[in-house]
């Protein structure tokens, strides 16, 4: 049984919309998470877009630390 009631992603046209699970940098940006903590996105409100790509799989995602590194330095 699935909780309705919980946050859930958004898509759009196969990429991640913002949403409270993903919010990434804006309510504008788009991308996609990938296996092993790859990701990509671009935020059209910011002009900023990303592309991180690892040489090995992990189980560790680097995305969240980078992200607020980017809000700082955005002011956001």
């Amino acid at each position: 049984m699935y909780d309705v009631d919980a946050p859930h992603l958004r898509w759009g046209a196969g990429v991640e919309l913002a949403s409270p699970v993903g919010a990434y940098l804006s309510p504008t940006t788009f991308g996609h998470g990938g296996a092993g903590g790859q990701a990509a996105f671009a935020d059209p409100e910011t002009g900023v877009a990303l592309g991180y790509v690892r040489n090995r799989l992990d189980t560790v995602n680097p995305m969240e630390p980078i992200l607020v590194a980017l809000r700082e330095a955005l002011g956001r």
